[in-house]
């Protein structure tokens, strides 16, 4: 699973550190990330600029580390949702239109079990009056043959 260890100090599990929490981690590895962005987009092959890039990449990996090694939260993300945002779509809209579908499928499948539900409560009800107590008798013994 994905593990975490927050800052300076807090350590335990995804389940015991608020989500508040995980949120702020996940924020400050993105601010690194951010900060990354900015040294590579002005960087020379200067000392000052070299000691700056691995101090910050080095912080990243260190935040990153801790998100992994500290929590015990597992979480997985479906091959369907990594295709959809890699052919650019939104992860959020697409589980959303997932989970739209899947109500419809369920209204869909509900209405189909309380059709057969009447079905089946329906030849109950004819099944003594069509079959005789004699042919039923017959189609058991017939049956466990």
């Amino acid at each position: 699973g994905i593990n975490a260890e927050y800052g300076g100090g807090l350590v335990g599990t995804m389940a015991e550190l608020p989500a508040q929490s995980l949120l702020d981690a996940t924020d400050a590895a993105l601010e690194d990330c951010r900060k990354l962005e900015v040294i590579l987009e002005d960087f020379d092959a200067s000392d000052g600029h070299k000691l700056n890039l691995t101090e910050n990449m080095d912080r990243l990996m260190h935040r990153l580390t801790q998100l992994w090694e500290e929590g015990d939260c597992s979480m997985e993300i479906p091959d369907q949702v990594l295709t959809a945002v890699d052919q650019g779509s939104n992860p959020d809209e697409y589980t959303r239109d997932r989970l739209v579908e899947c109500h419809e499928l369920e209204l869909q499948l509900n209405g189909k079990v309380g059709r057969l539900a009447a079905f089946h409560a329906a030849l109950k009800q004819l099944a003594p009056e069509t079959v005789t107590e004699q042919e039923w008798q017959a189609y058991k013994r017939h049956k466990h043959q």
